[in-house]
């Protein structure tokens, strides 16, 4: 062996042999931010732009009505066993998530914030295993918890200086892909992140027009 690699050896880890792999190999970035992940695109900036761009505004906002407008149906088994289900409690609760907003409202505002920030967040709140209501959490409040055992084992929603976690089998996630990796690969990427400089060149042009 030549003394370079002699040397090189002793700073370079040699891969750990998983004959029978039983989940996936998380890094240390993993469990090296016990107060949440930070997301790749800040979820304000994503979330500001709807109220900003007309064009964008126009455009999720069209999406989000029909989404929201399609009739929701539960099914039991596939194919010539399926059964459509009528009554149930998770249809309840789609239809009355809270006291806050009805079904309608909840599922928009769901899905504008995955178009526009790539990443929802849902909390099912009650003291028994069956949630008695779901919440909306607003993706600028809330982060991924993670560590190098499980991946993502909560999320940690931060609101007027309070912070509570929770665990992730009471939060309902949605997401689109990601291109990131390590702990920030849990957030989706929305429609803002790779359009925010043209939008912010339209809204500078609208401006600068003005002032003339």
């Amino acid at each position: 062996m030549s003394i370079w690699k002699t040397f090189t050896s002793f700073f370079v880890r040699q891969a750990k042999i998983e004959e029978k792999p039983d989940k996936p190999n998380y890094g240390v970035s993993w469990g090296s931010s016990p107060n949440g992940t930070q997301p790749v695109f800040p979820p304000r900036d994503a979330l500001n732009a709807y109220s900003e761009h007309a064009y964008l505004y126009a455009a999720v906002t069209r999406v989000s009505e029909d989404l929201a407008a399609l009739p929701l149906q539960l099914t039991r088994g596939k194919g010539k066993d399926k059964e459509i289900i009528e009554e149930h409690p998770v249809l309840e609760l789609l239809a009355n998530p809270n006291s806050q907003s009805d079904g309608y409202l909840f599922r928009q505002q769901l899905i504008l914030d995955l178009l526009l920030n790539g990443t929802f967040f849902v909390l099912m709140v009650g003291k028994g295993e069956q949630p008695t209501s779901i919440m909306r959490l607003h993706p600028e409040e809330t982060k991924f918890v993670t560590d190098d055992k499980s991946g993502v084992v909560g999320v940690i929603n931060t609101s007027y200086g309070s912070s509570v976690q929770y665990p992730i089998d009471r939060v309902l996630v949605g997401r689109n892909p990601s291109f990131s990796k390590g702990p920030q690969s849990a957030y989706g990427v929305g429609v803002v992140s790779p359009l925010y400089r043209e939008l912010q060149a339209d809204v500078n042009s609208m401006m600068l027009a003005s002032q003339a």
